[in-house]
C-alpha cells in the first residue's frame, strides 16, 4: 500500500561534490539529525530541499533512477549521486511532480476561474479569481505546490496582466520555490490570450509590486 511521505535533499560539508537524495515517513529534518549524529560523520547534514509525497517509496525509487541517468551515482547502494545540489534539485521539482498531491481541493470557485481562463474568457476569469481569493483561500505548501495550484495561479496573474490590475492578493505569488513554475504557466496564458511580449509582461508582474 502506498504511503505518505517525504523525498529530501540533503548535503554535508565533508563530502563536497555530492547530495543525499533519500526518503522518510517522518519528518526531513528529523532524519539529518539522526544521520548526523552517526559517529562517521565529521559534519552534520544540512536538508537542501523537501518533497511531500503520496507514495514516498515509489518517488524514491524514481528519483534515484533519474539521478542515476541524469547525474550519476558514485556507490549503487548509497543514496549518493553527482551535484551540485541546485540541480538535483531542478531536476526533481520535474520528476517528482508527478507524486505530488493532486489538486482535488481545489476550491470549486478557482476551478471555475481557472476554467474561464482555459477557455480564453480573460475578463470573466479575472472576475471569478478575484471572487475566489476573498471567498476560497486556497492552501498549499510553500515549496512545493501541486500542478493545479500552479496553472491556478498562473492563469490568476495572466489575467491581472491582461486587465492591468494588480492581485488582491499578491502574497500568493511569493513563494520564491514555485515562482518560476507559476511564471511559465502565466506565459502560457498570456499567450493565449495573445498578451504582446509575454515573458516580459510575466518577468515585470512577479518583480511586483502586483
Amino acid at each position: 500500500m502506498a504511503q505518505e511521505g517525504q523525498i529530501y535533499v540533503l548535503v554535508n560539508p565533508s563530502m563536497p561534490g555530492l547530495v543525499k537524495v533519500g526518503k522518510t515517513k517522518s519528518e526531513s529534518a528529523i532524519r539529518a539529525a539522526l544521520l548526523s549524529a552517526a559517529t562517521g560523520v565529521p559534519d552534520q547534514f544540512e536538508v537542501v530541499e523537501v518533497y511531500k509525497v503520496l507514495d514516498v517509496d515509489a518517488a524514491e525509487q524514481f528519483a534515484h533512477r533519474i539521478l542515476e541517468r541524469t547525474n550519476g551515482r558514485p556507490n549503487d547502494r548509497r543514496e549518493f549521486f553527482v551535484g551540485p545540489a541546485d540541480k538535483v534539485v531542478e531536476i526533481l521539482n520535474e520528476a517528482l511532480r508527478r507524486f505530488v498531491p493532486s489538486f482535488d481541493e481545489l476550491p470549486e470557485a478557482w476551478r471555475t476561474a481557472l476554467q474561464r481562463a482555459r477557455g480564453n474568457q480573460p475578463l470573466l476569469a479575472f472576475a471569478e479569481f478575484e471572487r475566489a481569493v476573498q471567498d476560497a483561500r486556497i492552501q498549499f505548501h510553500r515549496d512545493v505546490a501541486p500542478e493545479g495550484v500552479i496553472e491556478a495561479l498562473g492563469a490568476y496573474a495572466a489575467c491581472c496582466c491582461f486587465m492591468r490590475r494588480s492581485a488582491s492578493e499578491p502574497n500568493l505569488f511569493s513563494a520564491l520555490r514555485i515562482r518560476h513554475s507559476i511564471m511559465e504557466r502565466m506565459i502560457e496564458f498570456l499567450n493565449l490570450f495573445q498578451i504582446d511580449e509575454p515573458e516580459r509582461r510575466a518577468i515585470n508582474f512577479m518583480r511586483g509590486p502586483n
